[in-house]
């Protein structure tokens, strides 16, 4: 059988249809899949935080013998009926004293667990595995119960994975249905759209094939190669543009949403808590109040500084350029952080004299040595020493922001300059929460947008040193 242009268009469109409907619904199909543990395993945790704050009393006069076992298992069966959940709660040991479904003394200890041991180090961790009893799949999640800032033991609660799996098939055969629909809609689009294409070279065949007999009357349209490649340049232009615009977009979304993701989950939480009847309780609710402000406060950086980088993307060059004396800016700027660096017993010096002016946006560059000057502050103990100094160079100031701090490691020292990269991810968000691990990026770009280069050495340890070149002002 002999394929013509137009059936090979239509094969290839079918093929190209197929290979990237599927792919794509193979892919929606696993966020889906995603989406919906995620959803099961967030709703789990909070009925199992909402359980922890709500025994907490009970279990501690229980473990002072002030209430009877009895009394405090009624209290457990109630809470375990409304959450629709098996409920084991746990000493801090990981010994169980109750569970709703089981004889707990039948429970082997469960401080082995990965949702135990992350529920006491105040961290929330799920995990879907066997019962070894039942031998039942089944999805665990756990908080720790405390009274007064004081560990009282673990709530763990699980449920059965069975309707969550038949959840994701009914929502995989729905996303397959759909994939074959829309196949079949773009086999059809595809039959009109070869013709479409190829009705030019269609309407270029006949006036050749009848030239050929002999009738040179023939007449087509004139819409020649030139303005269909001129279209064509003009088409891949604009796709290249909008690619690159998507590439960005996904990448800024991608670490927006995992960096707004803790702060949303933790101000989630305690207003749902807040909303199960915590309120009542003065001291829980003022606290968790406190998270929520200071949770907020940490997303309008985030925001803030995600705008700021955004808008130095887009921009070529900094607005309002003016010259700047170097030695006046850093004096300004040392001038604003000596209280901070007296306070933490830092010993804070500038270096620098009669320089030559630079063309420089003032506000950004005194962004870019407070940011520097910040992190020095922040991660140098006391006794340390934070130096500031500039020189000149034939065309250009060279700046020098050296600390004796703690230094960064040589496998991160690469990466510092990355959007949303943090050094000992652990150690800076207890050490500073606020953070959004965006202020040296903004920093780069900032000096990169004024034609200059900033390069930074570090022993850990032994402290860090940045060093920023900027041409100096033409005269």
């Amino acid at each position: 059988m002999k394929f013509g242009l137009r059936e090979r268009l239509i094969v290839t469109y079918l093929i190209l249809a197929i290979l990237g409907v599927g792919g794509l619904s193979i892919r929606f199909a696993l966020l889906e899949k995603a989406r919906i543990i995620d959803a099961t395993e967030h709703e789990l945790e909070v009925k199992a935080f909402t359980i922890a704050t709500a025994i907490g009393s009970p279990l501690e006069k229980f473990s002072e013998n002030e209430l009877a076992y009895t009394d405090f298992k009624q209290t457990l069966d109630r809470l375990a009926h409304t959450a629709e959940a098996r409920l084991t709660v746990l000493t801090v040991p990981g010994d169980p004293i109750y569970d709703s479904a089981l004889d707990f003394r039948q429970l082997e200890n469960q401080r082995r667990q990965i949702e135990v041991q992350q529920a006491l180090q105040g961290l929330e961790q799920h995990q879907i595995r066997r019962d070894p009893l039942s031998g039942e799949e089944r999805l665990y999640a756990a908080a720790i119960v405390q009274q007064e800032s004081s560990p009282q033991g673990v709530v763990q609660l699980s449920i059965s994975t069975a309707p969550m799996h038949a959840q994701i098939q009914r929502e995989w055969l729905a996303l397959g249905g759909s994939a074959l629909a829309i196949i079949f809609v773009i086999v059809i689009a595809s039959w009109w759209l070869a013709r479409y294409i190829l009705r030019p070279i269609f309407q270029l065949q006949h006036a050749a094939h009848g030239m050929a007999k002999g009738d040179f009357s023939q007449h087509i349209p004139d819409k020649g190669t030139d303005e269909l490649a001129d279209l064509a340049r003009a088409f891949n232009d604009m796709a290249s543009q909008l690619n690159e615009m998507i590439v960005k977009q996904r990448l800024f979304v991608a670490n927006a949403s995992h960096e707004l993701r803790t702060p949303l989950t933790n101000i989630k939480l305690r207003a749902e808590t807040l909303l199960d009847g915590a309120y009542s309780d003065p001291t829980v609710s003022d606290k968790f109040l406190h998270d929520i402000e200071s949770e907020s406060e940490r997303m309008e950086k985030l925001v803030k500084n995600l705008l700021t980088l955004s808008r130095l993307d887009i921009q070529t060059e900094p607005d309002t350029l003016v010259p700047i004396k170097p030695c006046s800016l850093l004096k300004t700027v040392v001038s604003a952080f000596s209280p901070q660096a007296a306070q933490k017993q830092i010993s804070l010096s500038l270096t620098c004299n009669n320089l030559p002016p630079i063309n420089a946006n003032r506000e950004q560059l005194h962004r870019v040595f407070d940011n520097l000057l910040s992190n020095a502050l922040k991660y140098s103990p006391p006794g340390s020493q934070i130096s500031l100094s500039a020189t000149a160079s034939p065309t250009e100031i060279i700046f020098t922001v050296s600390d004796t701090g703690f230094g960064i490691p040589a496998q991160d020292l690469p990466h510092i300059f990355d959007r949303f990269y943090r050094v000992d991810k652990a150690r800076t968000r207890t050490a500073d929460p606020g953070g959004t691990g965006l202020g040296l990026s903004i920093v780069q770009r900032i000096i990169r947008s004024h034609g200059g280069q900033i390069n930074v050495t570090s022993q850990p340890g032994q402290g860090t040193t940045f060093v920023i070149r900027l041409p100096r002002h033409p005269r």
